[in-house]
């Protein structure tokens, strides 16, 4: 999984109780973020429609669609192994 372009709320993450949406409240917990709004998004298009919109500030989906922050990398930096 990738984060694009960091991680900030509101987040669009692929599927509801997926691995990414798990990985990324780990992450906003670990961050010390209380206050964190996900959106769910099934197609990558519509990730994308909801950032240019400006309704989400970053999205959370498949390495092969984001080359950018791996959230696996980022879990890392904050403690939390990821194998």
């Amino acid at each position: 999984m990738a984060v694009y372009p960091e991680l900030r709320s509101p987040t669009a993450i692929w599927r509801r109780e997926s691995d990414a949406d798990i990985l990324v409240r780990v992450a906003y917990k670990r961050l010390g973020t209380r206050d964190f709004e996900l959106v769910y998004y099934e197609d990558f298009s519509e990730a994308q429609k909801l950032l240019a919109e400006g309704k989400v500030r970053s999205v959370v989906g498949s390495t092969a669609a984001l080359n950018d922050l791996r959230l696996e990398d980022l879990l890392e930096t904050l403690g939390v192994e990821v194998s």
